[in-house]
Order: structure tokens, then sequence, then C-alpha cells
């Protein structure tokens, strides 16, 4: 089996009300997905279209979007396992934006 892997682009500082919040269990305005040409083999284009249908796909979850640290059947180990709920997505220039809510299952989990 090849190996693949992703080259993203250098995130480059963190705008006010960004960050960590450890109190709350809460990273705001994680980078959910960029404009541009994805840099693999597929050469797929995000655009302005898909990712404004990101922002509204994602908000149109009341409980927030699931998510998890790797896929799921990913491996046999626990970094499969479910980290919380992705909420308030928003598109800020070419990036969409999210804040990831931890669940506190994820504090247990190995």
């Amino acid at each position: 089996m090849k190996r693949e892997l992703l080259r993203t682009e250098i995130a480059r500082g963190i705008k006010q009300g960004f960050g960590v919040d450890r109190e709350k269990g809460i990273i705001r305005g994680f980078a959910v997905m960029s404009r541009g040409f994805i840099k693999d083999q597929r050469g797929w284009e995000i655009d302005e279209t898909t990712l404004s249908q990101v922002v509204e796909s994602g908000n149109s979850l009341k409980t927030g979007l699931k998510s998890r640290f790797g896929h799921p059947m990913m491996s046999s180990e626990a970094l499969g396992t479910f980290l919380g709920r992705v909420k308030n997505f928003g598109k800020e220039g070419d990036v969409v934006r999210a804040d990831l809510y931890f669940d506190e299952s994820a504090y247990k989990t190995p």
C-alpha cells in the first residue's frame, strides 16, 4: 500500500477571538477548508461555491458536526474515536473556519 501525505500551507498567527479555551474545552476558529487546488494527484479545486456549501452544510446541523481524531475504521486503535462537535462555521476570506467543542469522553480516551 502506497503511503500518501497531505501538504497544507503554513498557518501564520492566530487572530483575536481564535485559539484554545482550555477551561471550556473549545478550539475557536480552526481552519476547516481553504480555497485552492488540493495538493495531491486528484487535482480538485476548492472554489467559492465549495466553501459556501461547507458553511451552509455545517451550520445546518443543530448539534454540530461530529469530529473524530482520524477516519472511522482507520485502525483498530482508539485514535479513530469521537472528539466532539464542530459548530459556528463561517467564511473568512478564502478560508472556512469553525469551533471544535470537545466532548467529555475525549478526555478519557487513551
